[in-house]
């Protein structure tokens, strides 16, 4: 269950070739674009994620990286760290790549093309998915 949720946050971080255009990207301008923002659990600071958006609108590379830790002043209890790069063309997802550190534990989740579908290399293998999906 852990690997599909972790997949999910990585196509999640690099599922929004739009955000590019809710940035302020104007339309087929090659721009790069940094969006930053915090994680809070219970009103306290516990994570940062930042994502770039380069290129022109539908035709985006988004490069995204979240780091989250849960400690007890310095003694670190939990960390999760993901890092995530997509390329699209015309606005579809042509490829993604994610490496993931869940408190430890890493993993690597690919995805790419294939006909209509893209296919996703994980933990759990090989599945595929419509090109739709975000």
């Amino acid at each position: 269950m852990l690997p599909r949720l972790c997949l999910f946050a990585a196509l999640v971080l690099c599922s929004f070739p739009g955000m590019a255009m809710a940035a302020g990207t104007t339309s087929g301008a090659e721009q790069s674009r940094v969006i930053a923002f915090d994680s809070y659990r219970d009103g306290d600071r516990f994570g940062l994620t930042m994502v770039r958006i380069k290129g022109s609108a539908g035709n985006e590379t988004v490069d995204a990286a979240t780091m989250l830790r849960v400690g007890l002043g310095p003694i670190t209890l939990f960390k999760y760290a993901v890092r995530t790069h997509g390329e699209y063309a015309n606005g579809v997802l042509r490829s993604l790549s994610a490496a993931v550190n869940d408190d430890g534990d890493a993993f690597r989740v690919t995805a790419g093309a294939a006909a209509d579908d893209i296919a996703v290399d994980g933990h759990d293998g090989r599945i595929t998915v419509p090109s739709d999906t975000l």
